[in-house]
């Protein structure tokens, strides 16, 4: 009887695990591109009747998803995370009405990655410290009126750190700092840790589903701040120089131009205007 239990208990103990673990976008397009593939032309003929002729498009999707999930057992895996996981859920439903809505829709490129969050932040993230991730430098500090200083530096390989940095009776403290680490084949990145000394937070994620979406989210209203609070890059160190622009200004600001980043060191008349 144990013998014929056991496998179904290991079979059932890791289908729970998966409905609660973060599914990264690389893993959800190995889950999904054949399913995206195959809806294809069950959408087809609905695409004319995009728009007020569908009484509900969410519905439809819905319907014709579970359906076809359900079809085949070679598909069980994905059926289960479709009624249990809402970030799959939501990023199936999502690619699905994106198929039949979008008259551009490529099936031949990565949807899942292409459109995740990890792919907007890692963009976001581009924009504002490049160097750091094509190793011309190993730490950027950000400066801007106003709001505390802004530190990013590397840690490990593929993993960083960003963090507000001010002094409290002697000792650095993080207001916040997250760690993450970077997929740079795929273009994604991925939270790992969240600090915040004033509340005395340290959490580790450690693949947990809810809290991953959560910094997630988190990071893409930070990088986006960054932009919109004009901060400029003040200092750089990299193995072979150091560049500060209060000591050399056009030195960084051939730096960033060189790194496709010159929004990032502006002259001071771009600046003010």
């Amino acid at each position: 009887m144990i013998e014929k239990i056991e496998p179904i208990f290991k079979e059932r103990l890791q289908m729970i695990e998966l409905e609660n673990k973060y599914i990264t976008p690389v893993e959800m397009e190995q889950l999904n591109h054949d399913i995206l593939v195959s809806m294809l032309p069950i959408l087809e003929p609905y695409k004319s009747m995009e728009g007020n002729k569908i009484f509900d498009v969410d519905r439809l999707i819905d319907q014709k998803l579970i359906n076809f999930l359900s079809s085949d057992d070679k598909y069980a895996t994905q059926a289960q995370l479709f009624s249990n996981n809402p970030n799959y859920n939501r990023a199936l439903r999502s690619a699905c009405h994106n198929a039949l809505v979008n008259p551009n829709f490529d099936i031949n490129q990565p949807w899942f990655i292409d459109h995740s969050i990890e792919r907007r932040n890692y963009e976001l993230f581009e924009d504002i410290a490049k160097p750091l991730l094509t190793n011309d430098a190993y730490y950027m500090k950000f400066t801007t009126p106003g709001f505390m200083d802004l530190n990013i530096e590397i840690i490990d390989e593929n993993r960083l750190a960003i963090a507000h940095n001010f002094e409290l009776n002697g000792d650095l403290m993080a207001d916040p700092d997250v760690e993450f680490t970077v997929d740079k084949e795929n273009r994604l990145l991925y939270p790992q840790t969240y600090q915040q000394d004033t509340l005395q937070i340290y959490e580790r994620l450690d693949g947990n589903p809810i809290r991953t979406n959560e910094l997630n989210q988190f990071m893409n209203q930070w990088f986006n701040n960054i932009t919109d609070q004009y901060y400029v890059i003040d200092k750089v160190y990299s193995e072979n120089f150091e560049l500060s622009k209060k000591e050399n200004p056009s030195a960084m600001r051939k730096f960033c131009k060189e790194h496709d980043i010159p929004w990032m060191c502006p002259a001071s008349k771009e600046l003010e205007r």
